[in-house]
């Protein structure tokens, strides 16, 4: 005999009420961002802090101990030391920065990003000139779900 329809409907809600709840307990949704979309928001955070010479929130998206790399080859570690590069840099007048993704890859609670950046700053004749180049992140998820820059080097 075949089942109620009734029967039918209520065993499909109780089976999405499960589903539901086995998305909010993995902290998993199905509107999740796409990693691309990711790197995407953490770019325009930190484009919109350099835009605006804020190194203390510029500082605050990378990890506690995060690890900076410049051109000059300097290991920078820690939000504190990361702080005081990106205010010395940013008093010198570098502004208009922007960041073009080339490739995004997600590896568990990770994200590496390759991409182009370009940025106005100073001549050294008083004037202004672009500077541009290649750069890689690596985010880290924390605890809270929030993604922060674990690495990040340029040339």
């Amino acid at each position: 005999m075949p089942f109620p329809i009734s029967f039918l409907r209520t065993s499909a809600r109780l089976g999405l009420v499960a589903l539901a709840l086995g998305w909010l307990a993995t902290g998993t949704t199905a509107w999740a961002e796409s990693p691309k979309e990711i790197v995407s928001s953490v770019n325009e955070r930190w484009n919109g802090a350099f835009n605006r010479q804020d190194a203390q929130s510029l500082a605050g998206l990378y990890t506690p101990e995060a690890t900076v790399v410049p051109p000059t080859g300097e290991v920078i570690r820690g939000r504190e030391p990361i702080e005081g590069f990106w205010s010395d840099l940013l008093g010198k007048g570098f502004t208009d920065h922007a960041i073009d993704i080339v490739r995004v890859q997600k590896r568990g609670d990770r994200i590496h990003q390759v991409a182009r950046w370009q940025a106005q700053g100073p001549d050294g004749d008083g004037g202004v000139k672009e500077y541009k180049g290649h750069l890689v992140t690596i985010l880290q998820r924390g605890e809270n779900g929030r993604w922060s820059t674990e690495l990040h080097i340029w040339n």
